[in-house]
């Protein structure tokens, strides 16, 4: 699926679907993490089918990891211009001494 998916998704495919009711919970669950996380690379939509209880779990775990993805990229941002800021006072005074 790591290979395939991917190579679907350049072909052009532009959306998802998971359709294996008769897999383990565990094994679709994997499976379904694997494929989230290749589509949302692609920007492509995945549908989960058969299991909404897992579907709901995956849409939580998603949502969830967007949040973090969200924050994390504040929290850089907020780095960067600090250490721009730092960098920027430290020309300065090291300008003044000289």
């Amino acid at each position: 699926m790591s290979k395939f998916l991917p190579a679907v998704l350049r072909g052009g495919v532009g959306i998802v679907q998971l359709r294996e009711k008769n897999l383990d919970d565990d094994i679709r669950r994997k499976t379904a993490e694997l494929m989230i996380s290749i589509c949302r690379d692609y920007g492509v939509p995945f549908i989960m089918n058969d299991s909404p209880e897992l579907a709901l779990e995956l849409a939580l775990m998603a949502s969830m990891l967007d949040k973090m993805t969200s924050v994390l990229s504040i929290v850089a941002n907020s780095l960067d211009q600090t250490q721009s800021l730092v960098f920027q006072h430290m020309l300065k005074v090291n300008s003044h001494r000289h």
